[in-house]
């Protein structure tokens, strides 16, 4: 993966003779088949081990490898972590030219290098670049090489071509090697982008550095096809771009580099650290997003900017050398915007080329926004959405109206976040919820009102409140799914126990309604007739319904969030761990260690199911002494009633202190 600050110079070969050829041995790609081996070795296999002396040849090129003169044994290698090289540990190896040829260089690509002990002709002009003029060298090793190729050019033993450079790495290419200069890469270089004649390459090493081919090609590449070591080209420039031009000894692509290689690079947020100088980064394929474009005139040009988290701006100037559309409407919108670095005309600073512009949707799952998401960021959630409940009563919390809660119903996520390194890891989950916010978009909100399952992708809004209680305002009307609804996972709360619902979480909840110096709550009942964790009730949803006091009801409730708790060093909320191991801790955006957590809580219901008369306990439609008669009957095994008649108190047992809190409840009334 490229890094995106990174400062060191490589020196480059300039001993290439006018009539070479190149052979490379890519033990990378061919390492086990070179050798003739059915496998490499590996952990868990001795196969690809060199217990001989082995030959590979390439065109007409061959090379031999000795035997090992100390106990680890010269292989062909797969690591762990899927690459394959040429280990040499100790022997001599052999690079014999072609009849009647010469070598004159051999470039050792290497991840590991340690320098020969002799070598029989010629020397190292650099660390593992050997020159020369020989028919065959032999070099003998005592320490650990691992080698990904070697590149051996071989000649007739012509005069040295002082304008030929040998480059294996396009580092700094436009900065060190002058226009009008012929090269030949030996390096490994793979196709990112086709534009007609424009052809986006990166060479294989550790950082993919860039170039770009100009021309037809006589030989065609796909995006991400590798094209062989040995080609020629000139340096030059076209519309200002640094190019290769006049491309020559193209061979058909024999392998493929991985998707993720060919896609642009993410240099969101750092476009301020490029806008300078380009250098390294000269015709990298490239993407910033959530930039904003301005100033676009006749002549193609425009600029680009980024504002970073720590509000902080950063322009750049664009432009379309590629031909590219431009959006027909920028203002107030974010783009991804797809292109290279280049040279400004007047030498100072960066130019962006774009190769595309798209409007900006970050497509997220609903978890990740809910658990990361920023207010005033601006989303589209991935998934599948479940219209719980459209209402459009005024929120005083927020101050907007059409709200339309909905859930992903997601009782598992899969969390992706470092599949790069191959760690992906499904976790219980309990479904989330947000209010879409329709404002005041009438249209809009009977639209979705109507729907009962939202095509998944095609919510695009800006998060707010998500502290408290999230909400989506919408950007645009949503498509409807045609599919089974399904049955919604929703939490069954019950008041006086630990309420751990989010804000504007649908859910679930029973509890007895009480009255508390004139405000109305929904609690649990304590022994002594108390209220237990009283929760405020707000009427929004339902009006004037007529609740009973001390009548237990069963409730479909949007719950609501006076404060935002405290949130962690990250500005991620504060989580609850569950207690199994295997399970992702919980996100909850309260925390139940706070002994009044209950305080901050308000509950909107939206349905309402009264339950029993509390302590009418033998069902005549009154609470008088027959039903203390009944309740202690029932616990001395007597008579039998409904348990959850009898259990007055809402502690789970039926036992003499729920006696005492009916007995409560008579002296009450």
């Amino acid at each position: 993966m490229k890094k995106v600050i990174l400062l060191f110079a490589v020196a480059l070969m300039a001993f290439a003779n006018a009539w070479a050829a190149t052979a490379t041995f890519d033990f990378a790609h061919h390492g086990a088949e070179l050798f003739g081996f059915t496998a490499p070795s590996s952990s868990s296999s001795t196969e690809g081990d060199i217990t001989s002396e082995c030959t590979a040849t390439v065109d007409g090129v061959t090379l031999k490898v000795g035997v090992s003169t100390t106990n680890t044994k010269n292989r062909v290698y797969l690591d762990y972590n899927g690459n394959v090289q040429l280990r040499v540990y100790s022997g001599a190896v052999t690079v014999a030219a072609p009849a009647g040829k010469t070598i004159s260089s051999i470039v050792f690509h290497n991840s590991r290098w340690y320098a020969p002990s002799s070598v029989s002709s010629g020397s190292f002009v650099q660390e593992s670049i050997w020159g020369g003029n020989a028919t065959s060298v032999t070099f003998n090793f005592d320490g650990q090489c691992r080698l990904d190729s070697m590149v051996v050019t071989y000649d007739d033993g012509g005069t040295i071509d002082p304008t030929v450079k040998e480059l294996d790495t396009f580092l700094n290419f436009g900065d060190s090697i002058a226009d009008g200069t012929k090269i030949r890469f030996t390096g490994m270089a793979f196709v990112v982008l086709n534009i007609g004649k424009f052809h986006f390459v990166r060479c294989e090493s550790e950082y993919l550095y860039s170039a770009i081919i100009y021309g037809d090609l006589d030989t065609e590449y796909k995006v991400g096809e590798y094209i062989p070591a040995g080609w020629t080209g000139v340096k030059g420039k076209v519309d200002g771009i640094t190019v290769i031009t006049g491309v020559e000894g193209l061979k058909p692509a024999s392998v493929s580099a991985s998707n993720s290689d060919c896609e642009a690079f993410d240099f969101t947020g750092f476009l301020g650290t490029f806008k300078d100088g380009v250098s390294t980064y000269e015709n990298d394929y490239c993407a910033f997003k959530t930039v904003a474009i301005n100033n676009i005139d006749a002549d193609g040009k425009f600029t680009i900017t980024e504002v970073n988290a720590d509000s902080t701006t950063s322009t750049m100037a664009g432009v379309n050398k590629f031909g590219i559309k431009y959006p027909t409407t920028t203002a107030n919108m974010k783009f991804t915007v797809q292109g290279i670095l280049t040279k400004s005309e007047n030498g100072v600073g960066v130019t962006f080329v774009p190769t595309a512009i798209t409007e900006y949707e970050n497509v997220k799952k609903l978890w990740r926004i809910w658990y990361q998401g920023v207010d005033g960021t601006e989303y589209t959630i991935a998934d599948t959405l479940y219209v719980v409940a459209p209402t459009k009563a005024l929120e005083p919390d927020c101050g907007r109206k059409n709200l339309i809660y909905v859930t992903d119903n997601a009782t598992q996520v899969v969390d992706d976040t470092y599949a790069e390194w191959g760690y992906v890891e499904t976790y219980d989950w309990a479904p989330d919820y947000i209010a879409l916010d329709c404002g005041d978009n009438e249209e809009a909100y009977r639209a979705i009102a109507a729907m009962k399952v939202i095509a998944p992708a095609t919510v695009r809004g800006i998060l707010a409140d998500n502290q408290t209680n999230p909400r989506f305002e919408l950007m645009k009307t949503p498509s409807a799914l045609d599919c089974e609804y399904p049955e919604i996972a929703y939490q069954h709360y019950q008041f006086g126990d630990s309420c751990w619902a989010n804000g504007n979480q649908v859910s679930y909840a029973s509890g007895k309604f009480v009255t508390i110096d004139g405000k109305e709550y929904f609690a649990g009942i304590n022994a002594d007739g108390s209220a237990n964790q009283p929760i405020a009730l707000d009427r929004r949803y339902i009006g004037d319904y007529a609740f009973s006091e001390g009548m237990a009801y069963e409730m479909r409730v949007v719950w609501k969030q006076h404060e935002p708790w405290t949130s962690d060093s990250n500005s991620s909320p504060i989580t609850k761990k569950m207690s199994k191991k295997s399970t992702r801790p919980m996100p909850h955006k309260m925390k139940t260690d706070d002994p009044n957590y209950f305080n901050n809580y308000s509950v909107c219901p939206l349905e309402v199911k009264p339950q029993s008369t509390v302590g009418d306990i033998d069902g005549n439609g009154e609470v008088n002494t027959s039903d203390v008669t009944a309740l202690i009957n029932h616990i001395l095994h007597a008579a039998t009633y409904e348990s959850s008649l009898c259990d007055i108190d809402g502690n789970g047992e039926v036992n003499v202190t729920d006696v005492t809190a009916l007995i409560n409840i008579l002296l009450r009334n």
